[in-house]
């Protein structure tokens, strides 16, 4: 198939001896597994109707510049970034061998599908995944653990099943993971919790349930926690939150089932700026005063339907200025 390509994209303009010096080129130039995951890519996705196929299939992928790759000085392709560029068709199993890449993002406004494949776990350079609002289906394999330099995780608005798998504790420089609108079920993985680095986790519109796990509060790194739209229950962590005070910006919690009440211990989350539980039902008891020792506290939202009651602390209207 690769030298099908080669061939039809040159023959009528190369006679016999030039064409075999210029696959000779482009096999050295991009290397013939690179170059043929590529060329799978733009059969299994539509190529031709991509809104930008600049230079696609026409002559060597890293000595071009097809549009959206990019190589290393070695030839080898090390991103592929070709958001919003209408991909439909499905992912090909070839896609996933591209072992020196280190950017793969496919977020479309397309109908792209396909499975993320275990042969993930061989891009072990791989730095960010971004597969948002495509049609990419089935579970996230447990491979993905072997991606120990992997920082942004992107899956928000694909139809993505399953749980979080437990290897994500090995995700030693995962930074962000953004999971909105999926079919993920399960827990809030408590072995999110052994992630050094991790600096936001959003998480909207899922099937997840069962509690917060006390752990995410040892994250030293989390700057930011959404977990809106979940069947999420149980009461939030109190004694343990201590351990959000030194990095904590945003926490919101909306349309949860979460119950219990406000623990005072929020009045130790000195950095936390945003603070978001709206439309959780079974939400009871005071706004504790203590919460006014958040200083740095200047979005406090409850509305629609909590069962909050009493008066608004005195000293909540000094807070943010």
């Amino acid at each position: 198939l690769f030298f099908k390509w080669i061939f039809e994209s040159m023959h009528k303009t190369l006679p016999i001896e030039g064409m075999l010096m210029v696959m000779a080129v482009s096999v050295e130039a991009t290397g013939w597994h690179d170059a043929y995951a590529l060329v799978k890519l733009y059969e299994a996705a539509n190529g031709k109707h991509w809104r930008n196929n600049k230079r696609w299939l026409t002559g060597d992928a890293c000595t071009n510049k097809w549009q959206g790759v990019r190589c290393t000085r070695e030839q080898r392709v090390e991103r592929l970034q070709l958001s919003n560029n209408f991909l439909t068709g499905t992912i090909p199993a070839e896609l996933w061998t591209l072992e020196m890449m280190t950017h793969l993002e496919l977020d479309q406004e397309g109908t792209l599908s396909g499975t993320i494949a275990p042969q993930i776990g061989l891009l072990l350079k791989l730095n960010e995944l971004d597969l948002d609002t495509t049609r990419v289906s089935g579970t996230i394999p447990k491979e993905v653990g072997e991606l120990k330099r992997l920082r942004q995780v992107k899956l928000s608005h694909s139809r993505l099943s399953g749980t979080v798998p437990a290897s994500f504790a090995t995700l030693s420089g995962l930074e962000e993971l953004l999971m909105y609108e999926t079919f993920i079920s399960g827990t809030l993985a408590p072995a999110l919790s052994a992630l050094p680095t991790l600096r936001t986790i959003e998480i909207k519109d899922t099937l997840l349930s069962g509690s917060i796990p006390a752990e995410l509060c040892k994250l030293p790194s989390l700057v930011s926690l959404i977990v809106d739209d979940t069947q999420l229950s149980g009461t939030l962590p109190s004694s343990d939150l201590e351990g959000f005070s030194g990095s904590l910006l945003t926490w919101e919690l909306e349309r949860t089932k979460l119950s219990g009440t406000l623990p005072s211990e929020l009045g130790l989350l000195t950095k936390l700026r945003q603070f978001e539980i709206e439309e959780i039902f079974a939400l009871s008891g005071t706004i504790p005063p203590a919460i006014s020792r958040a200083t740095q506290l200047v979005d406090l939202e409850m509305a629609y339907s909590n069962r909050i009651s009493g008066t608004v602390p005195q000293q909540l209207a000094s807070l943010g200025r």
